[in-house]
């Protein structure tokens, strides 16, 4: 039987070449930092070459690479499985066997949507990464190989529109009111404030001067004038708190709008998104770790986020994060629907030992301690009040220990962490890759040790237990592995 011929996709993929080229640029910005420095050492009349000649080159170069890119992009479907190659200068070929596929997403870009394109990437089983993206292809065919894939896998055979079709037999919608929550919930825009610290001093020189020459005046005393630039420098720190927020929700909105999740037999798949519409999917037996978190905005909200881990998600990188199956919003009653869903049991939490109290108290307290009465005693100041450390952080390591707890039992390993929120990390017993029981001399004396258990989406480390229980938590485990009949991914 003659092989098919390989395919092209439409040349509006150039668009797509165009922003992926522009993020990986983006992300190796810091290799050009050497070449930016060359061309300021290098005088006036490289400088000067550079500023008239250089955008246009720089501009004439991405749009050169992105269509070499385009043009050496082939892909071809041979029976079961997908062949892929690429590359300009180092030519690249991939072959992806389907029953290897973990992953099938369908994603609707909004330059493609009036179209009728799509992108469809695939991922394999154990890699951290999307190891197949084809953009620019036809709806109906992306559709009819995706479902051509799931079917070799036994996946649920839902197009990446079918989520929101059908009844299935669970369904979560979340409204819009949830979906801006989540952007409070997960702000990670507001580590962008200490990046404010070193603008501050001239802030403050440039309020002070817009305080003294319009304020001044009007309240006739230079002191009041002081008072209201400390206003000021409080409102401008109030407002980048409200940017920041706002960015956050939208990047949220545009993430998980219109998000709705949808279980038929033991497959779950979700679908949203605002200018993109992504589908994503998996069958429970896949499941390798699930995260519930709560964070301190959360906690005031009384919500909570799920996400659903599969081999290979803890090597993923900060953008591919985002591949994870993740459920944003929950209040307590859908949490434990959901859980339910997900078969996972109603925790029996166990608390390990106290001394992680003291043991936190003497290291970290003895730590801070030191430090602050190093400055204490560098300003001139009585040094005796860095001891106050000790007592504050022995009533944060009693939070920390109140909060750390595990469950062993229905076929789960779960952990719980936090301070003012919590994690809980559930595991199932099955999926176990390796346990480790480790006792350092220090906690010998006392019989105790640690148990650290891996995963394929990462590990988990109940610390503190006493050597007997950990000893039979390793066994246990390690039995539960080797009785398992299952499909493992």
């Amino acid at each position: 039987m003659r092989s098919p011929d390989w395919q092209r996709v439409s040349p509006l993929a150039l668009i797509y070449f165009t922003l992926d080229l522009g993020r990986k640029i983006v992300d190796q910005g810091v290799n050009l930092l050497p070449v930016l420095l060359g061309i300021w050492a290098g005088g006036e009349l490289v400088r000067h070459y550079a500023w008239h000649y250089g955008p246009p080159l720089a501009l004439g170069g991405i749009a050169l690479a992105v269509v070499l890119r385009y043009w050496f992009f082939r892909y071809r479907v041979d029976g079961d499985r997908i062949h892929l190659r690429s590359g300009v200068f180092k030519r690249k070929r991939l072959t992806l066997e389907f029953e290897r596929v973990q992953q099938a997403d369908v994603a609707l870009p909004f330059y493609f949507r009036p179209f009728g394109l799509v992108s469809l990437g695939l991922e394999s089983a154990g890699s951290g990464r999307q190891e197949v993206n084809i953009a620019g292809i036809p709806r109906r065919q992306a559709e009819d190989l995706r479902r051509r894939i799931l079917a070799r896998v036994q996946e649920p055979a839902a197009g990446s529109a079918g989520a929101g079709e059908g009844d299935g037999d669970y369904r979560l919608t979340l409204p819009l009111s949830e979906v801006l929550r989540y952007g409070l919930m997960h702000n990670g825009l507001l580590f962008l404030l200490p990046a404010v610290g070193p603008l501050s001093r001239y802030l403050e020189t440039s309020l002070d001067w817009v305080a003294a020459l319009y304020v001044a005046p009007l309240l006739g005393t230079a002191g009041d004038a002081v008072w209201v630039s400390a206003l000021l420098m409080a409102g401008l720190v109030l407002g980048l708190l409200m940017l920041l927020s706002g960015l956050s929700i939208v990047a949220g909105l545009v993430r998980f709008h219109r998000y709705q999740l949808v279980r038929r037999g033991d497959g779950f798949q979700y679908r949203a998104g605002l200018g993109t519409i992504k589908s994503r999917g998996f069958r429970r037996y896949k499941l390798q770790q699930v995260t519930v978190t709560q964070g301190l905005m959360a906690r005031l909200m009384k919500r909570f986020s799920l996400s659903v881990s599969k081999a290979g998600d803890h090597t993923a990188t900060p953008s591919k994060a985002q591949q994870k199956f993740l459920v944003p919003v929950l209040t307590a009653r859908t949490l434990a629907a959901l859980s339910e869903q997900l078969q996972l049991p109603g925790p029996r939490w166990r608390s390990v030992n106290a001394v992680c109290v003291l043991g936190d108290t003497l290291v970290q307290g003895s730590f801070l301690a030191l430090l602050i009465g190093t400055l204490l005693l560098i300003a001139g100041a009585v040094v005796w009040p860095a001891l106050l450390v000790y007592p504050a952080v022995a009533l944060v390591g009693l939070r920390r220990w109140q909060r750390l707890a595990y469950h062993r039992g229905d076929g789960w390993l779960a952990l719980r962490t936090g301070f003012v929120g919590r994690k809980v990390q559930w595991l199932p017993e099955a999926k176990v890759q390796k346990v480790a029981v480790s006792r350092p001399p220090w906690l010998r004396s006392l019989g105790l040790c640690h148990l650290t258990v891996w995963g394929a989406a990462g590990r988990l480390t109940i610390p503190f237990l006493a050597e007997g229980e950990g000893a039979r938590l390793s066994e246990s485990l390690l039995e539960s592995v080797t009785r398992y009949r299952g499909r493992w991914f």
